[in-house]
């Protein structure tokens, strides 16, 4: 199968596009190569670690340099290249840059969703659509273990309004007959490779660093936190399976656990981290928790396998051999 990933060189991107490769899929990327952090810093090590994932992928996928949102760029690549699937991940991703930014959010998510449907049909060789939701959909869960169907969605921030408004738009184009559409909700996408300043970052580059890790609320809130890799093989599987054709899907650990548990399992491997509670809380963040993957198992024979100790010791790991992240901080093995 040849697969178009918009995005595709980003964080998750590159992972699902090593793995399709792997599969024997022909992979185009389709990346603008935006950073939206606001600092500096974060910016460079953003640079560094976009980098690093493109070296990995040389020689196994192509890659195009272009914006969702320019559809005579797309229209060419996509014509080109001529994909049975694409996977529409491109988007400011983040709650809090989507916040700081809420024009430039809504013209990626919504606008250039819409133009990547467009051309995408009026292409005619996209047969499905696979579009990268969030968990952010549902807004504060309202259940120990929340479904796609029976759980109302409600976005009380403007990215979880961005990604639904594109769930629709995706379901309006595949409702029309341009092509079988699948929809993925994510929840907290962490491992090494990871430029967005999420906290898993923060908490795995600060150990490393000697750097304290400051929680909001001593890190009670509780997320479905998914290794990279899980994340990646549900796309794949719903990239490639029939039976996931017109589903919208939960893709996650199927687990919440608390952010201060996740920088205890850092800690463990890290003894000298220094935690510290503190800051103010953003109060626009939905109160979220466990994702229910029973329709991914059933559907889709997803099985995924990594806790955040496991996923912790696996991010470490692999950071130890960052040539920015060397440290003389001791570890346990």
């Amino acid at each position: 199968m040849k697969v178009l990933l918009t995005g595709g060189c980003g964080f998750l991107g590159s992972e699902i596009a090593s793995r399709l490769a792997a599969a024997g899929c022909d992979v185009c990327l389709y990346d603008a190569f935006l950073c939206f952090l606001e600092s500096k810093e974060g910016r460079s090590r953003h640079e560094f670690l976009r980098r690093m994932r493109l070296r990995k992928l040389e020689g196994r996928a192509r890659i195009e340099r272009g914006d969702v949102r320019d559809g005579k760029r797309f229209a060419e690549v996509l014509a080109d290249f001529a994909p049975e699937c694409v996977i529409h991940l491109a988007a400011v991703a983040g709650a809090k840059e989507c916040a700081a930014m809420p024009d430039e959010a809504v013209s990626i998510n919504i606008d250039g969703t819409r133009t990547v449907l467009h051309v995408c049909k009026e292409a005619g060789c996209v047969r499905k659509f696979v579009f990268a939701s969030s968990s952010y959909v549902y807004g504060h869960f309202a259940a120990d273990s929340v479904d796609e169907e029976l759980h109302p969605l409600e976005p009380v921030e403007i990215y979880g309004q961005t990604k639904l408004a594109g769930e629709i738009l995706v379901r309006a184009w595949a409702e029309a007959g341009a092509f079988s559409r699948v929809i993925i909700r994510p929840s907290s996408v962490y491992g090494y490779g990871d430029g967005n300043g999420r906290i898993t970052q923060i908490c795995v580059e600060n150990a490393l660093r000697g750097k304290p890790v400051v929680l909001h609320e001593g890190g009670e809130s509780r997320l479905d936190f998914t290794h990279v890799s899980d994340a990646a093989e549900g796309f794949v599987l719903a990239a490639l399976r029939r039976e996931a054709d017109g589903g919208i899907f939960n893709v996650t650990r199927g687990r919440a656990r608390s952010v201060a548990e996740f920088a205890g399992a850092v800690r463990t491997l890290c003894p000298a981290m220094r935690i510290t509670a503190g800051g103010r809380p953003d109060a626009a963040r939905p109160k979220r928790g466990t994702l229910s993957i029973a329709r991914a198992r059933r559907l889709l024979g997803y099985d995924p396998k990594i806790d955040i100790e496991e996923g912790a010791a696996l991010y470490i790991k692999e950071a130890m051999a960052d040539p920015e992240l060397q440290t003389n901080q001791p570890l346990r093995t």
